[in-house]
């Protein structure tokens, strides 16, 4: 652990670089810089080593999983170049595809609506914008954390607009008893499922952190406007939302510039490319109740090895990302890494004896 420690990485980048995070008071390091060091530890020490213990396929698609005689047969694409490998369990990182409106009236090659992962891609659109209004859809960290990179922006547009269902973000409960249940999954099981859910709701789920309230609140150019958004329409010279508020509720349509759907990401989507039999039906149905009953059903029945409950039993697909309500919040926040890992690899690799 100390070859491979946080202290070991930052030591080897410069010769203040160590001293440097002490002096700073030991801040959370943000995503970049945890990816590299994450690079560093898989790759950038591994020269002594005896074996490779990890291969890494770089510009490859996974296109479908399926099970074959007990294990899983994975079917991947490079460019043209197909082939298949035979592994003894799977695990499905990320966030999942974008959410968007299925309403949503988007011109082919506009340049006005964008979503929670394709607006980091073109944030130079907005850096070129001398004036404007945008709007943000969205109550969450997606939500929060594309308002400040606009409020980041030189020259950034004049009006931000963040739409919500109860207008005034909420804020994420952040206290030390509320942050151990993050790191530490011990005690988790003992809460009731309605108990974790109001739990989820308070502390990681349509909530902005302390920090990022602080800065939006500081910011004249940010709004924030209560609405359910029942329609988008883009044309060529702005994107229309059409919001319905009030009780009766009365529809309003609001014109912006540009449109950033920040309402997070599907977890689910990733499942896609599992084989049909192994899951249950109606997890995709169009149906919303009954869909939603299939997914809270695989929810709760999560193992401790981060597993899904799938048709087959005893099949090793690992899908943290769906782990919070059965195992700990931690999981799919990926605030317990360390522990997310031992938790996947004691399936396969006996722990040590102490």
């Amino acid at each position: 652990m100390l070859k491979y420690s946080w202290q070991a990485y930052k030591i080897t980048l410069a010769q203040t670089a160590y001293s440097d995070w002490i002096d700073r008071g030991r801040y959370q390091p943000k995503h970049g810089e945890w990816a590299n060091y994450l690079d560093w530890v898989l790759f950038g020490v591994a020269e002594d080593r005896s074996e490779e213990l990890v291969e890494l396929r770089k510009e490859t698609e996974v296109k479908r999983v399926e099970l074959e005689q007990g294990r899983l047969k994975v079917h991947i694409q490079k460019r043209k170049t197909e082939e298949s490998l035979i592994v003894d369990g799977v695990m499905f990182t990320g966030p999942g595809e974008s959410k968007m409106f299925e309403n949503a009236v988007i011109q082919p090659g506009g340049n006005r609506v964008f979503d929670g992962r394709n607006y980091w891609e073109n944030v130079a659109l907005f850096r070129e914008m001398p004036a404007g209004k945008v709007a943000i859809i969205g109550a969450g960290e997606t939500a929060a954390s594309i308002a400040l990179s606009l409020l980041a922006v030189p020259n950034g547009p004049v009006r931000i607009d963040i739409i919500n269902r109860h207008g005034p973000a909420f804020t994420r409960g952040e206290s030390f008893r509320e942050n151990k249940m993050f790191s530490n999954a011990q005690g988790w099981k003992s809460f009731t499922v309605p108990a974790r859910q109001e739990f989820l709701s308070r502390t990681d789920r349509g909530v902005f952190s302390v920090a990022a309230q602080k800065k939006l609140d500081n910011a004249e150019r940010v709004d924030t406007i209560s609405g359910k958004v029942v329609g988008i329409e883009e044309t060529a010279g702005a994107v229309v939302i059409r919001l319905q508020q009030g009780n009766p509720p009365e529809e309003i349509d609001v014109e912006y510039d540009r449109i950033i759907v920040a309402l997070g990401f599907d977890p689910w989507s990733p499942l896609k490319i599992l084989d049909a039999s192994l899951l249950p039906p109606k997890l995709f149905d169009n149906d919303a109740s009954e869909r939603d009953t299939a997914r809270r059903t695989l929810e709760l029945g999560v193992d401790e090895n981060l597993r899904l409950p799938l048709t087959v039993p005893d099949v090793n697909v690992h899908m943290p990302m769906l782990a919070g309500l059965s195992q700990s919040p931690g999981f799919p926040n990926l605030s317990c890494l360390g522990h997310l890992s031992d938790r996947v690899l004691s399936k396969y690799i006996a722990p040590p004896q102490s």
